[in-house]
């Protein structure tokens, strides 16, 4: 199915780009990160989590045509939920550009997608402890705003990774693996990669998915941890 995927993928983006027109590719459910790319040139991956951006994404970035929505499975295909749409005027974002949205020192918590609020409401918990994280949404994986991330990690020397996605092929190892060779020197502590476990699938039930990817106790621990580990 991926293959036929890449090659229709493919044939609509030569198509698009040579036309001018503008193209939203929505992938079927429940594909990961690097499924989400297909691995066709020219495709923008952007990952959002608010429910009422996650229902608007064809409207939300620019200027990146054509581009692939990364969105998040409870937020796009529950069939019980009903969208309540408020009020707001358009508001584009440009891709490759993360938000910080807490500033802190002792270390850069970099996320996407549904872990992003566990990871707000985890640094926000650990501030009563004396750890103050610095959180970054990254907003797109292709292309990302590495800058703002490096820019983090000069300041904390620590760096963590929370994403949903399985730990074999992660979007997190491809950071780690550039913090490592172009940050070496402004680490105190080794980088970390918080992601869902290493199986074939995560199950459709909701108690399933909370024991397979990270959950506000993990992302707490994992927080504390490394913003007490010394190089």
């Amino acid at each position: 199915m991926m293959a036929a995927v890449r090659r229709f993928g493919g044939w609509a983006v030569r198509t698009a780009l040579a036309a001018g027109a503008i193209m939203f590719f929505q992938p079927p459910n429940r594909l990961t990160a690097q499924d989400s790319q297909f691995g066709i040139r020219g495709l923008g991956t952007p990952g959002k989590w608010e429910s009422v951006r996650a229902r608007s994404t064809g409207g939300a970035f620019a200027p990146f045509d054509p581009f692939s929505p990364l969105i998040d499975a409870p937020l796009g295909d529950r069939t019980s939920w009903k969208p309540q749409w408020p009020d707001t005027p358009d508001h584009f974002v440009p891709f490759g550009e993360g938000r910080t949205v807490r500033a802190g020192r002792d270390l850069t918590v970099v996320s996407y997608g549904r872990t992003l609020p566990l990871c707000v409401r985890a640094a926000e918990a650990l501030a009563s402890e004396g750890i103050d994280a610095e959180l970054i949404d990254l907003r797109s994986l292709y292309p990302y705003d590495w800058d703002r991330i490096a820019g983090s990690v000069r300041r904390t020397g620590r760096l963590l990774v929370v994403n949903e996605d399985t730990e074999i092929t992660n979007f997190g190892e491809h950071l780690l693996r550039r913090t490592v060779e172009e940050l070496f020197y402004e680490l105190i502590a080794p980088p970390r990669l918080l992601a869902g476990a290493h199986l074939p699938g995560i199950g459709l039930a909701d108690s399933l998915e909370m024991a397979t990817v990270p959950q506000l106790p993990s992302i707490t621990e994992s927080i504390r941890s490394l913003a007490r580990m010394e190089a």
